[in-house]
């Protein structure tokens, strides 16, 4: 199955020595790319819930950084 995600990524501005933006979670809706019909939602965790109800969160195996350091790492789940 393909889902088509559209959301946010949400941030914080927290005090570290400077000022600095901290990555919080993502959220976002999760549809059918055919019809567009929603099929669930993707949030912290990171869990992706079904409409139905379900749910699967994934674990981080390995994370590395982006190559545009304004971006948040790559994770492979």
């Amino acid at each position: 199955m393909t889902a088509t995600g559209n959301g946010v990524q949400i941030y914080i501005c927290q005090q570290q020595g400077t000022y600095a933006w901290i990555f919080q979670a993502p959220e976002a809706t999760l549809t059918a790319p055919e019809t567009g019909e929603t099929l669930g939602s993707h949030a912290a965790g990171p869990t992706w819930t079904w409409k139905g109800g379900s749910s699967i969160t994934g674990k981080v195996i390995q994370k590395q950084a982006a190559s545009d350091s304004h971006n948040i790492p790559w994770l492979l789940l």
